[in-house]
């Protein structure tokens, strides 16, 4: 919650991130003056390196190790019966 009005602050619309659709950031009142080239190019720096939450990478991680699971079940499952199959007389 942003309480008063004694602040600048900036909304930054797109983000350029499938998690987010916006950005708020308070301006330090010290930084207030300066221009606004140099505020855009720091918001633009600091959401750049910005990653997504962290239970989002842990879902995603989750994910990448069941598939990698589900294919070495596959795998192991169609070499062993191809080795049954030829094995048959």
């Amino acid at each position: 919650m942003i309480k008063g009005i004694s602040r600048q602050i900036i909304e930054v619309a797109d983000v350029q991130n499938r998690y987010f659709e916006k950005a708020w950031l308070v301006i330090k009142p010290e930084y207030a003056y300066v221009g606004a080239v140099t505020i855009d190019k720091q918001a633009d720096t600091y959401l750049s390196g910005l990653t997504p939450p962290l239970s989002l990478q842990k879902n995603r991680m989750r994910i990448k190790y069941f598939t990698l699971c589900a294919v070495s079940a596959l795998l192991s499952s169609v070499i062993t019966a191809a080795i049954v199959y030829c094995s048959i007389p």
